[in-house]
């Protein structure tokens, strides 16, 4: 992560007055949608990390909800990616740009930075 920390284009800033969400605002979970993506959408929204979003409140090419169900993060949708990343088995390293990811016939992932 080339940031102090993950979100990438989740990010988000804050203020003394609130937060903002610098990149994606809301995510939107397909109707049609496969059981393993269902059943991570249902976990968020359990924990709280996610919550549905008023309708009508966006413009837009997708503004009633045609596609989908609109949710936003109370916390930031940079929480979003810490849930994700806090239940894997992923090791995260701020502060380092990363140059090169590559993957082998065996399956072994190269990173390097």
């Amino acid at each position: 992560e080339k940031s102090r920390g993950p979100g990438g284009r989740m990010a988000g800033k804050r203020f003394k007055e609130g937060r903002t969400d610098l990149g994606a605002q809301y995510i939107t979970r397909p109707f049609e949608l496969d059981p393993v993506s269902n059943a991570i959408y249902d976990d968020l929204l359990g924990a709280g990390i996610l919550a549905p979003m008023p309708k009508g409140t966006i413009d837009g090419p997708d503004a009633f909800g045609a596609i989908g169900e609109n949710y936003v993060a109370p916390d930031g949708m940079s929480s979003v990616v810490k849930e994700l990343l806090s239940k894997s088995n992923a090791t995260v390293t701020a502060g380092k740009l990363l140059t090169d990811l590559s993957l082998d016939k065996e399956g072994v992932l190269t990173v390097d930075g």
